[in-house]
């Protein structure tokens, strides 16, 4: 048996599907397209931010820091020799973090500042003391840590080069 569509309703119906737009299935809709326009942007602004507050938010003659190695991280008692490797090109100084895990007295480097740390200072907020020594204070590529024996310690250093802001 054959069927017979009604010739109004045939023309009808295709006079529907030849206007109707044809969408590819990779085109996004309007809505799908602006936001991953603002996410790329946000994102694009974002990633920016850092360096940008860095520049800004320096104050004239102030010190900018760029760190030039990875931090190399070490844990002593008493007297102890840190292994950095030699100096990037450009390094002008050394950053460090050292955390006092006793009470003692702590010289970073044989030019470097001297930190005490008493009973009160171990386990509290303010535990850790950070600085920069020159880059003369390493020596073939090793910084000292003196320290009296049994005092211990944790010490984060890493190449950098310092420079002044305008």
């Amino acid at each position: 048996m054959t069927e017979v569509m009604d010739p109004v309703f045939a023309a009808g119906v295709r006079s529907a599907l030849v206007q109707r737009p044809s969408r590819s299935r990779l085109q996004f809709p309007r809505r799908s397209r602006r936001t991953w326009l603002v996410g790329g942007l946000t994102v694009a602004l974002l990633g920016t931010a850092g360096v940008a507050a860095a520049v800004l938010l320096t104050q004239p003659g102030g010190q900018v820091v760029t760190e030039l190695s990875a931090p190399v991280t070490m844990s002593g008692s008493g007297d102890g020799v840190l292994k950095l490797g030699t100096p990037p090109r450009g390094a002008t100084a050394v950053q460090f973090e050292v955390k006092c895990l006793t009470p003692g007295d702590f010289m970073i480097g044989r030019l470097g500042p001297r930190i005490v740390c008493g009973p009160g200072d171990i386990g509290a907020t303010l535990d850790t003391a950070t600085g920069q020594v020159p880059l003369e204070a390493v020596r073939s590529g090793a910084l000292t840590v003196a320290a009296g024996e049994g005092q211990r310690w944790t010490i984060t250093v890493e190449y950098v080069a310092t420079e002044v802001a305008p």
